[in-house]
């Protein structure tokens, strides 16, 4: 059986002068590696906080994209609506012209131009 390395009453006032010793209470720390694990708590803070502003950024660059995207799907409406107007009015044009030419070919065969040829 392995023997203790503190008593019973060395342990209590080991946890006694931890409590009530400030200077003592740093010292153990330090010996523990406290100051390491703190250091190293705050550069991991310091890194979270600049990782939250790059997150802000990129919201704020993903809001403004958003709202640019959203602009540029009514300008495609927009162009969309005038582009169907467009084949409406080249369909009314092809119609038009269609009726002109036969038009023509029946003054044409009145006044006996093509027959002629």
């Amino acid at each position: 059986m392995v023997a203790e390395a503190l008593s019973r009453e060395e342990k209590e006032r080991f946890l006694r002068a931890l409590e009530e010793d400030r200077s003592f209470r740093y010292a153990v720390m330090g010996l523990l590696g406290f100051k390491e694990v703190l250091e190293r708590i705050s550069r991991i803070e310091e890194r979270i906080v600049k990782i939250e502003e790059r997150i802000i950024k990129l919201e704020e660059r993903q809001q403004k994209l958003e709202e640019r995207q959203q602009r540029l799907e009514e300008r495609f409406a927009k162009l969309e609506e005038r582009f169907a107007k467009l084949e409406e009015r080249q369909q009314k044009l092809e119609e038009r012209l269609e009726k002109l030419d036969r038009t023509v070919v029946v003054i044409a065969h009145r006044f006996g131009v093509l027959s002629e040829s």
